[in-house]
């Protein structure tokens, strides 16, 4: 993957933008989208293909695509002693642990 590679010949983890601008481009969201236009029961007329609505839509599904693969692949990749990115750790590492933050909540709720 594009975002992986890169991230490993520069030997950084990412922060959250340097991991998204990029991961755009490596789901292939554009590219199924094409297939739907292209093999879809209905033409879609160019000018409704190109509208900026369409076209942020295709973007936000991309993305959503992107960010639900490293999810459920997180653990999977940890086991196998992956050390690409991925968008759960690069959370973690700005913004702890999932299991910290309930942590802090518990323990600032008994001392309120």
């Amino acid at each position: 993957m594009l975002t992986s590679g890169a991230h490993k010949l520069h030997l950084n983890e990412p922060d959250e933008d340097e991991y998204l601008a990029p991961r755009i481009h490596d789901v292939g969201g554009h590219v199924y989208a094409a297939q739907i236009a292209m093999f879809g029961p209905v033409p879609v007329p160019e000018e409704d293909w190109n509208a900026p609505a369409v076209q942020a839509l295709i973007g936000c599904t991309t993305w959503l695509v992107g960010v639900e693969n490293d999810v459920f692949s997180y653990h999977k990749e940890k086991a196998e002693g992956q050390t690409s990115p991925n968008i759960v750790g690069i959370l973690q590492a700005a913004r702890g642990s999932v299991s910290r933050r309930r942590s802090r909540r518990r323990s600032s709720c008994v001392t309120a």
